[in-house]
């Protein structure tokens, strides 16, 4: 992405909202993001394609469901420790099959 194009996220905001879209909620990101922000998914697009001006308010609600996100990536990244732990000392114990154990 080139700012020449105004196609660089950080500072198109369209791109913006599309970049936090994306990495928070994946490739189905356009329903999730909008409940996050309190709007309806169509107002969402009718933000990204220009016809309705994002305002300071809706950044500060795109702010502050990155860090809604945020905090649920470090919580699930926390948790994926300890599973992956537990399934670790569960291979460690596991009965050998091949060998009759």
């Amino acid at each position: 992405m080139t700012d020449e194009n105004n196609d660089d996220w950080t500072t198109n905001p369209q791109k913006m909202i599309q970049a936090v879209g994306e990495t928070a909620f994946g490739h189905l990101w356009k329903r999730a993001l909008a409940k996050e922000l309190g709007i309806f998914p169509s107002y969402l697009t009718r933000l990204l394609n220009g016809e309705r001006p994002i305002t300071r308010t809706m950044i500060e609600r795109l702010r502050k469901a990155v860090e809604a996100q945020q905090y649920e990536a470090l919580e699930r990244a926390s948790l994926l420790i300890v599973i992956e732990e537990q399934v670790q000392n569960m291979l460690d114990t596991w009965p050998d099959t091949a060998s009759g154990r």
